[in-house]
Order: C-alpha cells, then sequence, then structure tokens
C-alpha cells in the first residue's frame, strides 16, 4: 500500500528509463531490456481519427537496436505495450501496487504531446454587436469569436465542433439543439454559456465528450436520448448541465454552485476511486438525479466550499475530498454512501435521506455539538469518524455500525434497532464504538435483540424501552430516563454516578441491570412499574442512593452487596431478593424495604440499619447473620425465617420485629435487643442461645419454641415472653431473666436447667413441663409459677426458691429433690406428687404446701421444713423418713399415711398432725430390704392425731417418745399379720415422753389419752 510519492531509486521502487523515436524513423535505436521505448506518430484515436500521440512499449527482451518503421507495433516481437501506469492525484488516497507494477513520477515532465487544430475567427463588424452563427460540415468545425456575444443558431459537425468565444455564447436555436457533433464539443467562452432559464442545448451522441469553459455562469442541456458524457467543465460563475438520460461527468469546476440534473444515472467518467481525481469542484452542489449518482467502486468525487442538496432517485455514492457540508434537504431514494477526507456537516433545516445510509469521515467529525447532521433513514445505519458524531433524525434507524475515537451523541424521535446482519451480531462488532454515548431515541435496541455497543460512558433519554449490551465497563454519567422496559449487559464493570428511572412502566416491563464485573450506584434508580433486577459477576455496592421498584419486584444476584452512605435504600413494592456468594452488608442509615424480603448469603450484616417486609415475610439464608448498631432493625408483617449455618447474632439496642419468627442457626446470640414475633410464633432451631444484657427480650404473640443442640442462656434483665414456651437442650440457663408463657403451657426438655439469680423466673398460664435428663436447679430469689407443675429430672434442687402451681398439681419425678433454704417453697393449689428415686430433702425453712401431698423415695429427709396438705390427705412411700429439727413438721388436713421399709425418725422438735396418722413399717416394701426395722417418734408434739403404728417384722422396733401429746391422740400399735406384743420399758432418771414400746408376736396391745387441754406427759 502506497501512500505517497516514492522518492526514484528508494526502497522497493525502481526509475525505469525512456528511450524516445518517431514512429517513421529508419534510424535504430538501442533499448535495453526493462527499458520503455516511446514512440511518437500518427495512430488511430478512439474516435476512429488519426492524431499525433506516444505510445508506450516496455522491452521485455534482450537489450537491441531498433528501427521503428520496421516494426508492427500493434504485434511487437519482444515488446509489450505499457497501457495501465498508476499514478497519484493531487490529492491522493492509497493507491495499492502489486510487485511490477508502474507508477508515473508527476513531479516530472519528460515530453508533451500535442494536437494542432486550424479553426475560423470570427469577428463583428461593429463593437459590441451580435455574431450569430449557422455552421454545418460533415466533418469537423472550429470557430473562434472575437467580441461580445456569439448566437449560436445551428452548429452541426459530423465530428468534432469547437466553439470559443471572448464573449458570452448562447443558444437562439430554432430547432430542439443547439449543436451537435461526433466525438466531443467543446464550449469555450470568456463570458456565460446559456443562461438559467434558457440553456444552451446539445445533441450528443453516447460516445461523444462534451467540454465547457466559462468566464461566468454555464448553463447546459443535453436534449438527446443519448447518454451525455461532460469530460471536462469549468467556469467562473454557476455551472448547470442537465441531461433527460444518463450523465457521465469527467472534471467539473465552477466558482459558484454546480447543479446537475439528470433523468439516468450520474457516474464518474473514470474508474478511478483507487486513484481518484476531482468530478465536482464548486461552491455548491445541487444535485436532480433520476437514477444512481456514483457506483460501488466508482464514486462520484467532489471538492466544495459550501453545501450540498436536491434529489437523488437511485442510490448516491460520494466522496468528498475536503468538508461534506449539506447545505439542504438531499433526498435519496435508495442507498447513500458518502465519504470526506474531513468532516461530513449539516446547516439547520437540512436533513440528508435515504435507506441504507453509510457516512464516513477519514480525518473529522459527523455534525456538530450545535449543529447535528439531521437524517431520516428507512434502512441501515453506518456512520464512521474520526473523532466524534452528531446525528439526529425525525425517524429512527437500524444501526449497523457508528463509530468515533470520542463522542456519539444520537438524537432520534424514533427507535434506533439492531442492523447488523446475523453474522456480524458478535461481541467484537459493536452496533456504536466511542467513548462517551448520549442517546434520545425512541426504543433503543428490543428485547431480543439488544444494540452491542463499546463505549466507557453513557447517557439516554428514551421514549420506549432500552436495550444495551456493552463489550466491557461502563459508567452512567448524565441522569437517564427510559418509559418502557430498560436492560444494560457490560462485560466489565458498570458504574451509575446519575440517576436512571424508568417513568412508566407497564406490565411486564423490567429495569434490568447486569454487570460483566463489578456494579456501583451513587445514585438513585427508579422502575415505575414492573421487577427491578440488578446483576453482577462481582461486587454491587449502594452508597448513599436509592433503587426502588415502585409497583414491582426486585431482586439482586452478585458476588456481594454493601449499602453505605446515608440514606442508601433498596425499595420495592413487591418481594425484594438478594442473592450474594459472600457477603450482604448494609450501613449506617441505610435500609431495604419491600412487600417482601428473601436474602441468601453467606454473611449478612446489618449495622444500624433497618430491613422492613411491608407486606409479607422476611427470609433470609446466610452463614453467619449479625445486626449490630443502635437502632439497626429486621421487620416483617409476616414470617421473618434466619436460617444461618454458623451464628446469628443481635447486638445491643437492636430488634427484630415479625407477625412470627423461625430461626435455625447454630449460634444464636442476643445481645441488649428485642426479638418480638406481634401476632404468631416464634420457633428457634439452633445449637446454643444466648440472650444476655439488660433488656434483651424474645417475645411472641403465640407459641415460642426453642431447640438447642447445645445450650440455651438467658442472663441478667432479659426475657422471653410468649403464649406458650417450649424448651428442649442440653443446658439451659436462666440468671436473673424472665421467661413466662402468658396464656398457655411451659415445657422444657434438656439434660440440665439451672434457674438462679434473684428475679430469675418461669411462668405460665398453663402447665409447666420441666424434663431435665441430669439436674433442675433453682437457686436463691428465683421461681417458678404455672397452673400446674410437672418435672421430671435425675436431681431437683429448689434453693431459696418458689416453685408454684396455681391452679393444679405439682408433679415432680426425680432420683433426687432438695428444697433447702428459707423461703424454698413448693405449692400447688392441687396435689403434690413426689416421685424420687434415691432421695427427698426437705431442709431449713423449706415447704411443701398442697391440698394433697404424696410423696414416693428411698429417703424422705423434713429438717426444719414444713410440708403441708391443706385440703386433703398425706401419703408417703419410703424406705425411711427422717423427721427431724425445730420447726420441722408434716400437716395433712385429712389422713396422713406414711409407708415405710427400713425406719423412720421423728426428732425432738418435729411436729406431725394430721385428722388420721397410719404409720407402716414394712422391710417388705423395697425388694432387698432387710428385716428389723427402727420406728422413733420423737418429736416435740403430736397433737390431734390417731395414730396407728404396724409392723411388718418380728425384729422391728417401734419407739414412740414426743415431748407432748395435744388434743385428741390415738395410738394404736399392731402387725398386718399375726399379734403384737408390747411391753413397757424404763427410761432413765429425768427423761420425760411416753414409754417405748418394743413389738413381738403376740396380741394387740393399745394405749390411748384423751385431754380437753394440753398435758404434759413424764
Amino acid at each position: 500500500m502506497l501512500t505517497e510519492q516514492p522518492a526514484s531509486f528508494s526502497g522497493d521502487y525502481q526509475k525505469v528509463s525512456l528511450v524516445f523515436a518517431g514512429k517513421t524513423d529508419a534510424a535504430a535505436v538501442a533499448v535495453a531490456e526493462g527499458e520503455i521505448l516511446a514512440v511518437w506518430g500518427i495512430w488511430t484515436g478512439g474516435q476512429g481519427e488519426a492524431v499525433y500521440t506516444y505510445r508506450l512499449f516496455l522491452r521485455s527482451g534482450a537489450a537491441t537496436g531498433v528501427a521503428p518503421n520496421a516494426v508492427n507495433w500493434d504485434a511487437p516481437e519482444g515488446f509489450a505495450e505499457v497501457t495501465g501506469i498508476r499514478s497519484f492525484a493531487n490529492d491522493p488516497a492509497s493507491v495499492s501496487l502489486s510487485a511490477g507494477d508502474l507508477i508515473a513520477d508527476l513531479t516530472a515532465v519528460v515530453r508533451v504531446s500535442a494536437q494542432p487544430f486550424d479553426d475560423v475567427n470570427l469577428r463583428a463588424l461593429t463593437d459590441g454587436a451580435t455574431v450569430t452563427v449557422t455552421l454545418a460540415a460533415e466533418g469537423r468545425i472550429g470557430i473562434g469569436h472575437d467580441g461580445d456575444r456569439l448566437d449560436v443558431r445551428g452548429a452541426n459537425a459530423g465530428s468534432t465542433l469547437q466553439i470559443v468565444t471572448t464573449g458570452s455564447l448562447y443558444d437562439i436555436a430554432a430547432g430542439s439543439a443547439a449543436a451537435t457533433a461526433t466525438g466531443w464539443l467543446s464550449l469555450v467562452a470568456d463570458g456565460g454559456i446559456g443562461s438559467s432559464d434558457s440553456p444552451f442545448r446539445v445533441a450528443l451522441g453516447g460516445a461523444t465528450s462534451l467540454i465547457l469553459q466559462s468566464g461566468g455562469d454555464a448553463h447546459v442541456a443535453q436534449t438527446g436520448s443519448a447518454t451525455l458524457t461532460v469530460e471536462k467543465a469549468l467556469a467562473g460563475g454557476n455551472l448547470s448541465i442537465s441531461s433527460g438520460q444518463d450523465m457521465v461527468i469527467g472534471g467539473l469546476t465552477a466558482a459558484g454552485t454546480v447543479t446537475l440534473t439528470a433523468g439516468g444515472d450520474l457516474t464518474d467518467q473514470f474508474a478511478d476511486d483507487a486513484d481518484a481525481a476531482v468530478n465536482i469542484d464548486a461552491g455548491a452542489l445541487v444535485l436532480d438525479i433520476g437514477g444512481d449518482v456514483g457506483a460501488a467502486g466508482n464514486a462520484i468525487e467532489i471538492d466544495l466550499t459550501g453545501g450540498i442538496s436536491g434529489r437523488v432517485g437511485g442510490d448516491l455514492t460520494l466522496v468528498d475530498f475536503g468538508l461534506f457540508d449539506l447545505g439542504g434537504d438531499l433526498a435519496v431514494t435508495g442507498n447513500a454512501s458518502i465519504e470526506a477526507r474531513n468532516s461530513i456537516f449539516g446547516a439547520g433545516g437540512a436533513t440528508l435521506s435515504a435507506a441504507d445510509l453509510v457516512l464516513t469521515s477519514l480525518s473529522g467529525d459527523i455534525g456538530r455539538a450545535a449543529q447535528s447532521l439531521d437524517i431520516l433513514t428507512s434502512g441501515k445505519l453506518i456512520a464512521q469518524a474520526v473523532t466524534r458524531v452528531f446525528l439526529s433524525s425525525e425517524g429512527g434507524a437500524e444501526i449497523d455500525r457508528i463509530t468515533a475515537a470520542t463522542t456519539v451523541v444520537l438524537g432520534f424521535a424514533g427507535a434506533l434497532r439492531d442492523g447488523r446482519s446475523a453474522g456480524d451480531r458478535t461481541a467484537a462488532r459493536a452496533n456504536i464504538t466511542t467513548t462517551d454515548l448520549r442517546v434520545t431515541s425512541g426504543d433503543f435496541g428490543a428485547a431480543d435483540a439488544a444494540l452491542a455497543t463499546d463505549v466507557e460512558t453513557l447517557g439516554f433519554d428514551v421514549t420506549g424501552g432500552l436495550w444495551l449490551a456493552e463489550a466491557d465497563a461502563l459508567q452512567l454519567t448524565v441522569a437517564s430516563t427510559a418509559t418502557g422496559s430498560a436492560r444494560i449487559v457490560t462485560g466489565g464493570d458498570l458504574t451509575l454516578t446519575q440517576a436512571l428511572s424508568v417513568t412508566t412502566g407497564g406490565a411486564g416491563e423490567r429495569l434490568s441491570l447486569h454487570s460483566g464485573g463489578a456494579l456501583a450506584l451513587s445514585a438513585d434508580v427508579s422502575l415505575a412499574a414492573g421487577d427491578l433486577s440488578l446483576e453482577a459477576a462481582g461486587a454491587v455496592t449502594l452508597t448513599g442512593a436509592t433503587i426502588a421498584s415502585r409497583s414491582g419486584a426486585l431482586s439482586l444476584d452478585a458476588a456481594s452487596l454493601t449499602v453505605t452512605g446515608p440514606g442508601a435504600a433498596l425499595t420495592a413494592s413487591d418481594t425484594a431478593t438478594l442473592t450474594t456468594a459472600t457477603t450482604v452488608s448494609f450501613g449506617s442509615d441505610t435500609a431495604l424495604t419491600a412487600g417482601s424480603i428473601a436474602i441468601d448469603t453467606t454473611t449478612l450484616t446489618v449495622t444500624e440499619a433497618g430491613l422492613s417486609a411491608t407486606t409479607g415475610g422476611l427470609g433470609i439464608t446466610a452463614d453467619t447473620v449479625l445486626v449490630t448498631g443502635s437502632g439497626a432493625a429486621l421487620s416483617a408483617l409476616g414470617t421473618a425465617s434466619i436460617t444461618a449455618e454458623t451464628s446469628v447474632e443481635f447486638t445491643e439496642d437492636t430488634s427484630l420485629t415479625a407477625a412470627s419468627i423461625e430461626i435455625d442457626t447454630t449460634d444464636l446470640t442476643v445481645t441488649v435487643a428485642d426479638l418480638s414475633a406481634t401476632s404468631g410464633d416464634f420457633a428457634i432451631t439452633t445449637d446454643t442461645v444466648l440472650v444476655t444484657g439488660s433488656g434483651a427480650s424474645l417475645a411472641a404473640s403465640g407459641a415460642a419454641s426453642i431447640t438447642a443442640d447445645t445450650s440455651v442462656a438467658f442472663t441478667e434483665d432479659t426475657s422471653l415472653t410468649a403464649a406458650s414456651i417450649a424448651i428442649d437442650t442440653l443446658a439451659l440457663t436462666v440468671t436473673v431473666a424472665d421467661l413466662s408463657a402468658t396464656s398457655g403451657a411451659f415445657a422444657i426438655t434438656a439434660d440440665t436447667v439451672l434457674v438462679t439469680g434473684p428475679g430469675a423466673k418461669l411462668s405460665a398460664s398453663g402447665a409447666a413441663s420441666i424434663t431435665a435428663e441430669t439436674s433442675v436447679t433453682f437457686t436463691e430469689g428465683t421461681s417458678l409459677t404455672a397452673a400446674r407443675i410437672t418435672i421430671d429430672t435425675t436431681a431437683l434442687t429448689v434453693t431459696k426458691a418458689d416453685l408454684s402451681a396455681t391452679s393444679g398439681a405439682f408433679t415432680i419425678t426425680a432420683d433426687t429433690v432438695l428444697v433447702t433454704g428459707s423461703g424454698s417453697s413448693l405449692s400447688a393449689s392441687g396435689a403434690a406428687s413426689i416421685t424420687a428415686e434415691t432421695s427427698a430433702q426437705f431442709t431449713d425453712g423449706a415447704s411443701l404446701t398442697a391440698a394433697h401431698v404424696a410423696i414416693d423415695t428411698s429417703a424422705l429427709t423434713v429438717t426444719k421444713a414444713e410440708l403441708q396438705a391443706l385440703s386433703g390427705g398425706f401419703a408417703v412411700r419410703a424406705r425411711s423418713l427422717d423427721l427431724t429439727g425445730v420447726g420441722a413438721r408434716m400437716a395433712a388436713s385429712g389422713a396422713m399415711t406414711l409407708d415405710l421399709a427400713d425406719s423412720a425418725l421423728f426428732g425432738l422438735g418435729a411436729t406431725t398432725r394430721a385428722q388420721s396418722l397410719a404409720i407402716t413399717l414394712d422391710t417388705a416394701l423395697f425388694a432387698g430390704d432387710l428385716a428389723g426395722g427402727v420406728l422413733t417418734l420423737d418429736g416435740r408434739w403430736i397433737s390431734d392425731s390417731h395414730i396407728s403404728l404396724q409392723s411388718g417384722g418380728e425384729a422391728d422396733v417401734i419407739r414412740l417418745t414426743p415431748e407432748e401429746i395435744t388434743g385428741d391422740v390415738a395410738v394404736r400399735l399392731g402387725r398386718r399379720r399375726g399379734s403384737l406384743r408390747a411391753h413397757r420399758a424404763e427410761r432413765p432418771a429425768g427423761e420425760r415422753g411416753l414409754t417405748s414400746w418394743t413389738a413381738r408376736a403376740g396380741p394387740t396391745s393399745s394405749s390411748s389419752t384423751a385431754a380437753r387441754r394440753r398435758s404434759r406427759i413424764s
């Protein structure tokens, strides 16, 4: 590819030597191999006439001497005629060459060939007078006129015709034409030729060329039916040429406007696109062409100082050697291709219209910022500029490609569609390539055929939808709007620094941003109706802006989401779905508000932010969830469901509020936070639960269910409140906390239960059930209050605590029961039932109060404690009974039945009181017991009781040594089987009390004392 004239003997180029000779020379001329012999002589011309000129012949054989007059130059031996010499024009484009091609050096003139021609000279007798001529010849005509005006009544030549005047040349012929010729017609006038209303008419055959030269305006019209060929035309003013048929032009030059009118095509006389010369060099150009202008591979070349306008009935192919300026409307019925070596501009109000339109600026812009190029195309659009493109239209376009280095601005009233062929629709072949793209249009692209771009920045205002696919990164740097669906897809990062809105969406419409890298949003994005979708292969960051789907759903799918900056928010009237591979983070003073919310991520962090599902549920699936910072809140009108593989944590002054709540995680930590199910249930499934910090609370208007594989802990000043409560864990710890089932049952299943710290409280308006594999412990100042209480454990310890069944029974099943310390109390408005495999102990001021009491244990110890059956009986079944210490008391308003296997000790200071007291000592009560039990009644007093003592074995010992007997007391001693023999034993001096009896085989004995007042027995 050659782009400039080569220097002689430089690089790959070698000068070719010329040898000159005459055709009739007899003398031999020496010609070396590779030299060119230029032969001068009379040769037959293109019209069959003999003319003087040069013919060139390249020597292909060895060096030789040649006598030119002896050679048949139509078939020369050892020579090849040279006809295709390439050259550069005055303002050339590139020239493609192959090895061996010849290129002319236009900088040096070697010889000039001229054809002499004689004409007839005319002059008027009077200066200024008009000369009128009528000319006719079978051959050539040539006249010269010296005067102001030459009128041609008729000039008809059988061969060439030349008319030259120093004045103006006019057509006054009565026929259809003023001049006819064959070969060529030359009209030369120092003044004008014809006039605008009366052009100079010619009738030329298809093989005849017209040559014009005018010092002023020139107006010529072809009236014949043949193609008009204008080989050369030069006008000092305007130039107008018309033909009803095709027109072929060589070079037209005018200081003013060139107007060309043809009923057919307008074509270039020379197929010289590879080395083009200018066809029209003028101030302006007006076209009225019925057919094509130029052709692919043979464009019309122009160089105008002004504008172009007009009409083309077919296709238009133009090359402008300078700046292309659309001076007025240019309407092309077919396709148009315009190439300018400089810029392509258009005047205000001027429109370029075509079917397919190709615009190419080789070194400038298309349109101006202040005045875009206005076009109207019904087909494909191609616009290529070095720097910038500014296009406008009252219609739309099918964009094949638009390219510019820095800027493309499109202002179209109609839709812009993808005009690429199917094979060109690839990522490497964008519709629009530039740095900054600004669009105003109807639709931009289509749902099934997005417009492909390769740009850096974007701004748009479309009255329809927008579908754009960007090859790499993209920034939205101008506030942009669409009235229909909008979808932007990028191969790289997508950044919005200015607002984006879809203002009047309809059913099924969407706003979708899809980034192949990161998605950074620092300006508002809003959709009036429809669904809004954000997708990114990388991170999504929202900084200080609002993403709003005002009447539809919002979805996000990305590597991560970070929402920061005061006021940053995601909103949707319908569902908001956030899905990320790693993290979702809401920073201080940010929000997510939607009808319902679904979040699926690895780590969710909500810091001083609000997530609110206003009409539906809140669903979170993550590995970890952290809600932290004062005021951070999750809320839902429906169910809030959190599933976290590792942990869920609510820190100080945070909250979760929903109709119902479900949390499934490994570790749940609630620190000075409020979690409330306002109208439904609260369900927690986890490994550990820790509710800690003053004011931390879990609440439900329905049931609260906690299932924790390892532990549940409520620390100081925390609470759990629900209609009913069910806790299933390994270890439950309630430390100075309040757990309350306000209208239903409280059920605990655990390995250990510890309620500790003053004020720690469990309560239920219904039944309370505690099942603990290892232990249940209530420490000082704690309580359990319920309508009914059931405890099933290995070890129950109640230390200075209050356990109360307010309207029903109290049932304890354990291995050991220890109720100890002043204020320790078990109470039931109904029956109290204690089954303790090993022992039941009430010590140091503890109490048991119930309507009925039943205790079944191996060892019952009541030390300085009080056990009362307030309205019914008191039944004990035990291996041993130890009732000791001052204040120790067992009482029943009904009968008291003590079934003992090994021993019973009623110590000094202990008290029993019952309507009747039946004590049975029977070693057969428990398997494996040995015979020989001991029954000792050594209390402070026995009052108002009917005491029946029965022994089950002959080795049993019964001692009855109370300090006092008061009221109506009846004592019966006997055996269940056989007879009982009792005999008196002596007491040491100074001891008081009843004599003891030792039961032996024999008749039943009895002793009774009745007294109306307390009496001392000694």
